[in-house]
């Protein structure tokens, strides 16, 4: 099957898609994975705060949120590939999909036009 200029482009465009697309995807993950462990974080130590009081003993309020914070995170970002691989993949069959009912939407018009 040889492909057309467009169509190469759409390959090309879809390749670059799944890299970049998927880096980005994985970052925006654990972006959220990250931000829910910062928050974690600051609840136990708030949680810790009422518990000791506001300037309460640091190995009692902040040692066991820093503690908790590796074992957080890795559990906040578990999935992180596979919404990695949803926002790479999941668009290019509907991108694709587009492009095709657009260039038959096109020659229907331009068929419309044509002299009988």
């Amino acid at each position: 099957m040889r492909l057309n200029g467009w169509q190469r482009i759409g390959l090309v465009a879809s390749i670059v898609w799944v890299l970049a697309g998927g880096f980005w995807g994985n970052k925006i993950a654990l972006d959220d994975a990250d931000a829910l462990t910062r928050a974690q974080r600051d609840a136990c130590i708030a949680q810790n705060k009422r518990l000791y009081g506001e300037y309460g003993p640091y190995d009692q309020v902040y040692t066991p949120c820093s503690n908790q914070v590796g074992a957080n995170y890795i559990h906040n970002a578990e999935g992180h590939w596979m919404a990695a691989a949803l926002f790479a993949f999941v668009p290019l069959p509907i991108a694709w999909l587009i492009a095709y009912v657009l260039i038959a939407l096109g020659r229907w018009i331009r068929a419309g036009f044509a002299k009988q």
